[in-house]
């Protein structure tokens, strides 16, 4: 009886609670598994001979608590949000399941300590700071008069609402809560993320040293430089800088030997978000002087590689090319190339000249 009772206190004290029901098990299961307690007991106690059974009253009370209760029925927020979204719904339905609707009152807490929205059946929505400059009070989750104001629309999401939220739905008979994370990231400016190269000299040895770098990012990023065919080579550590305003800076070097490289050294430079699955990928090529190709050369346009023919292809320039252009939610490739055509050149080499527009004769 003792481990029945335990047993019963575990269900009990998580009704409010779902996530903190045994195994994770829902309602119905809780039900089948007190089923499954009262017959163990009654094969092992005999039958019930009086209603006044403490197994009598334990049936009572059960069905009274997850028959008639308020229950929230789910929880939608999205765990990873982009700076630059006009807006992001935290939404939390509930049922009253039988029970009364007297006293309802729906809160929302971040970070477990901040109120930032509650909502008194019968009156206004209100907004609290921090979070108020960016909650629409006009917004309505459900036509149903018990629900209208239940969620929160928060408009321009911007970094500082990252955090743990956590929806309280109350009346005077229950009360219930669901808590889920919000991660609101930020790529930065794509003009920030930028991929270039300089000539230097390694003990009389000619090489260059490409810096990678991007800015405006959170939460925290990764960055790393590496070569096309050589996996050893890759950058060190890079150096991440945070920002007053909560952003974060980074920056990476790797110096490279022209001895070591091929004809045509495909650059990449990844920059990642880990924690929001964000990657985007930035390349320039590198050929090392006295080593310029004219044979047929895949380069990568907007994502596709083409092969091109009776072209000369150079960096843009020997000593500083810049790959700055790309970025952007979705993972891409972009390389800035000097194009020669016949032995005609090109005698603007600017950004405008050198979009990547190639006319169909010249592709195989």
């Amino acid at each position: 009886m003792n481990s029945l009772s335990q047993r019963l206190r575990d269900i009990f004290q998580a009704r409010n609670n779902p996530e903190r029901l045994p195994g994770n098990i829902n309602h119905l299961e809780a039900i089948r598994r007190f089923w499954k307690l009262l017959l163990d007991c009654s094969v092992q106690s005999g039958p019930l001979e009086s209603h006044r059974s403490p197994l009598i009253v334990s049936i009572v009370i059960f069905f009274r608590f997850f028959t008639e209760q308020l229950v929230i029925r789910d929880v939608d927020i999205q765990p990873a949000v982009r700076v630059g979204e006009d807006y992001v719904i935290l939404d939390c339905d509930y049922d009253f399941e039988n029970t009364s609707s007297k006293g309802l009152v729906v809160k929302w807490y971040l970070n477990n300590f901040d109120l930032v929205y509650q909502w008194i059946y019968g009156t206004a929505p209100q907004a609290i700071d921090p979070v108020a400059k960016y909650i629409d009070l006009d917004y309505k989750a459900s036509d149903n008069s018990s629900s209208i104001y239940r969620a929160m629309k928060l408009k321009q999401p911007d970094i500082d609402l990252t955090g743990n939220y956590t929806c309280l739905i109350s009346t005077f008979e229950d009360e219930v809560s669901a808590k889920r994370p919000m991660t609101v990231y930020s790529t930065g400016p794509e003009e920030e993320f930028k991929l270039w190269h300089t000539k230097t000299n390694f003990d009389g040895k000619d090489g260059i040293e490409v810096t990678c770098q991007a800015a405006g990012l959170y939460p925290k990023p990764t960055l790393e430089i590496s070569i096309d065919g050589f996996p050893d080579i890759k950058s060190p550590r890079p150096i991440i800088t945070e920002t007053e305003d909560g952003h974060y800076s980074i920056v990476s070097y790797l110096p490279l030997e022209d001895s070591v490289l091929p004809d045509s050294a495909v650059i990449n430079c990844v920059l990642g978000i880990p924690s929001v699955n964000y990657s985007v990928t930035k390349k320039l090529v590198h050929y090392p002087p006295g080593r310029r190709s004219t044979t047929a050369t895949a380069i990568t346009i907007g994502g596709t590689t083409k092969l091109l023919r009776k072209m000369e292809i150079q960096a843009l320039d020997n000593s500083q090319a810049d790959a700055s252009s790309g970025g952007g939610g979705e993972t891409s490739s972009h390389i800035n190339l000097c194009v020669y055509m016949s032995s005609k050149r090109l005698e603007d080499c600017s950004p405008e000249v050198m979009k990547p527009t190639i006319p169909k004769e010249f592709l195989l």
